[in-house]
């Protein structure tokens, strides 16, 4: 980092400036970037609960089932 010992309000102003620029196209670009990952966990959101719900159903079902045949 260039120490700002020897710099002028003027460039320590200007440094500033492109630093708040960078660091703003920065933030869009986060932004951007959890938006669209936003975007694809909503998306396949209710598949992946479908799913979830009928595997846990069937596993219940059959833990269910060999308890029952066990005491059978």
């Amino acid at each position: 980092m260039i120490p700002l010992n020897n710099m002028s309000i003027e460039e320590r102003v200007a440094k500033l400036e492109v630093h708040s620029v960078q660091n703003t196209n920065m933030l869009k670009d986060i932004d951007e970037k959890l938006t669209a990952l936003s975007d694809q966990f909503l998306k396949h959101k209710g598949f992946m609960g479908g799913v979830i719900f009928t595997v846990s159903s069937v596993w219940a079902v059959i833990v269910v089932g060999i308890d029952f045949l066990w005491r059978r």
